[in-house]
Parts: structure tokens; sequence; C-alpha cells
């Protein structure tokens, strides 16, 4: 007995909630899915428009777009709606200030603009103080000019990456005492010496850091990105430098980043750290038992 035909149904023969998730699921998938699903129905693009802007990338063409929907949009949205943000080297200084003021619930920026190179110089520092971040990617420069003191997100920012533009003698970060959720400490740095009294002061600053992941050129990572670091501490992990903006999207995309790999990299070198200061202690005990005889 042949089993009868397929019977598609529709998605609106589903339950409210459960298309609005199967929907919802498509649309965080494939961002292409979430721009097609948009224009179906005014209510899936309902449903859909907040998940287009729950992550936004812009550079300076996407960022003239993107200010022209904040023009025809009530605030609130952008406000409610963009956690993950991302303003690309390309952008003007003068729209990120803009977005900045506008996106006011984003809690993982990368803010790589330039603000320096205009004068007079766009004072980003204002929204991007009162922001609730949790994960923050910005050059160390900028970095120093913020009001860490006053910053909203002073207790809850648990991921720091600080990108050194122009080449450093020492790597020097004032502030890190100040954070007491931060865990995550990451220094991508450009043609500069890796100082180890300097990564041991970072250490010492930032109290409560898990990982200390100095991120390299592919070049000076073949140099010393196999060094030992357990010996200064374990904590501490180079790591090759990776496409910037796919490598800050990765984690909204469910993918691995540089995060997730020095996290398993970290992992490793404490579990041998530990095995080795296990196997030192008990040479140590036979050795005393040992001399008693």
């Amino acid at each position: 007995m042949s089993s009868p035909p397929f019977e598609a149904f529709r998605i609106q023969d589903l339950p409210v909630e459960l298309g609005r998730d199967i929907l919802e699921i498509a649309a965080r998938t494939h961002h292409r899915n979430a721009l097609n699903l948009a224009l179906v129905s005014r209510q899936i693009s309902e449903w859909i428009r907040p998940v287009i802007y729950e992550m936004v990338t812009l550079g300076s063409s996407d960022a003239i777009l993107f200010i022209r929907t904040m023009d025809s949009t009530p605030a609130s949205f952008f406000a409610r709606n963009v956690r993950v943000l991302c303003l690309t080297v390309s952008t003007r200084p003068a729209d990120a200030f803009r977005i900045l003021q506008t996106c006011t619930g984003v809690t993982s920026l990368a803010c790589w603009v330039d603000f320096h190179r205009v004068a007079p110089r766009v004072p980003f520092q204002v929204p991007l103080a009162q922001l609730p971040l949790r994960r923050l990617s910005v050059e160390i420069g900028q970095f120093m000019e913020l009001p860490l003191p006053h910053c909203l997100w002073l207790t809850t920012l648990t991921h720091l990456n600080l990108i050194f533009w122009v080449r450093h003698g020492s790597i020097e970060v004032p502030g890190l005492e100040l954070f007491p959720s931060l865990t995550h400490l990451s220094i991508s740095l450009r043609g500069s010496d890796v100082d180890e009294t300097s990564l041991i002061g970072l250490l010492s600053a930032g109290r409560f850091l898990r990982i200390l992941c100095i991120v390299l050129d592919e070049h000076e990572y073949e140099h010393i990105g196999d060094r030992d670091t357990t010996v200064i501490d374990p904590r501490i992990v180079y790591m090759p430098r990776s496409d910037n903006v796919p490598d800050w999207e990765a984690p909204y995309r469910g993918q691995p980043d540089t995060w997730f790999h020095a996290e398993e990299a970290v992992a490793e070198q404490m579990a041998n750290y530990r095995s080795r200061s296990m196997f030192l202690f008990l040479s140590f005990v036979f050795s005393s038992v040992a001399s008693l005889h």
C-alpha cells in the first residue's frame, strides 16, 4: 500500500509563537534569508526587522544607508534592537557619532573609527561611555581618552580588545584595576615587541583576568607564537590575527572566534601547568622522604 503524498502546510497553520520562532531562526541563520523574509508580509516583516538589526556592521557607504533608515524610523527601534555593532575604520567619525547616540542598547561594540583624523575631534567619548557594554574592541589611544570612572559599562565589561595601530615600545593599559568583571583582555599589536614584564603588569592590574590574549601579525606570530608562556603565566596566549569583521561577527553566527581558540589554548596550558606543578610537588615530597632515611 503506497503512502499518501506529502501534503505541504502553510506557515499560517502553525501556532503564532511557533511560526515566529521558525522564521527568526531562519533569519539568524543567513542574513539573506532575513532580508527576503521581511518582504513576505507586513506581519512577518514586524517579526524579522528586529532580527535584521540585532547585529549591524557598517562601513562608509553602509553607514549612510543606515542613517537614512534611522531618519525614517523611531529612534526607540534601534535603541531596543541593535545589540552587536561594528563600526569599521572606513566609517566617517560624524556618522559613527550619530549611530552611537541612537543605538543606546548595544552590548557588544567594535569601534574602529579613527576619530583623531578630524579637527575638531568628534566627542565620541560621551555616547560610547553611556552604552551597557559587555564586550568592547577599540584603539588604545581612544580607550585612554574615555572617562573610565564614569562609564556605564565599568562593572559589566567582560571582554576588552585593545588595538595598537602604531608601534609601541611597551604595552601599558591604564585603568584595568577599575574593571571588576573583566575576565578576557586582548591586545592586538602591529610591529610591536612583546615585553613580558608588561604582560605580568597587565595580569596584576586586571585582577580577575582569566585570559590575556596577544594578537600578532602572521609573520610575527611565526617567530614567537609557540613560546611557552606557562613559565610566565598560563593565562597568556599568543594568537595570529584574523580578518577583523568576520571574527567579530562569528559568535553571533554561532562560529568560533579568536576568543574561542584562546580559551581552548589557555585551558590546555592550565592543565599542563597543573600537571607540571603536581609532578614537581610529588618529586619534592619523595626526595624529602628519601632524605629522612
